[in-house]
């Protein structure tokens, strides 16, 4: 569930899924802040630009890493001076999106894996967290809306805003 183009970088990630019946959905992911991260000290904003258009938002990129994924919706904007891209979609099973349940009196779960090894800290959730050793968040059996947030990085040191392509872009159009 990631934006995958050559050396992007996003600041926060929101999470959204709701329940429609039994083990099926819809979701939406938030990525803000979309950048491009420098290759060693060269700029390649440009191209990395130019992947995130041709590969993931007018591409099949996203679907083919995705394939749970269905009926995927691509939206780009600029909001508060910031590079925003969303995607939503209909998914036919919970574990597509990391949500899982022991039974049916059981919470729902989501394996959250942060700190070193992707690099995601969460945020805010409407579940509950189990913490670092525990890296888990629940949701009474009851839920049918799922909500997270994560942080990538505290400082976009190292990144360039793909905003001025992304409005000059939308000006060609």
């Amino acid at each position: 569930m990631a934006l995958t183009t050559g050396c992007l970088f996003v600041e926060l990630k929101e999470y959204r899924f709701t329940l429609t019946g039994g083990n099926s959905g819809s979701g939406s992911i938030t990525f803000t802040n979309v950048r491009s991260t420098d290759e060693d000290t060269t700029d390649v904003t440009e191209d990395d630009f130019m992947a995130l258009i041709s590969d993931d938002y007018e591409g099949r990129q996203l679907e083919t890493e995705n394939p749970a994924f269905k009926n995927i919706q691509k939206t780009l904007y600029e909001k508060d001076g910031l590079l925003v891209g969303v995607i939503t979609f209909t998914l036919g099973g919970l574990d597509a999106v990391n949500l899982y349940r022991y039974d049916q009196d059981s919470p729902y779960m989501c394996y959250f894996v942060s700190g070193e090894y992707d690099g995601e800290e969460l945020v805010e959730t409407n579940g509950t967290y189990g913490g670092e050793n525990m890296p888990l968040i629940f949701w009474p059996k009851s839920t049918k809306s799922f909500y997270f947030k994560t942080r990538l990085a505290t400082s976009t040191e190292g990144t360039r805003s793909l905003l001025p392509l992304y409005r000059e872009w939308k000006q060609s159009e």
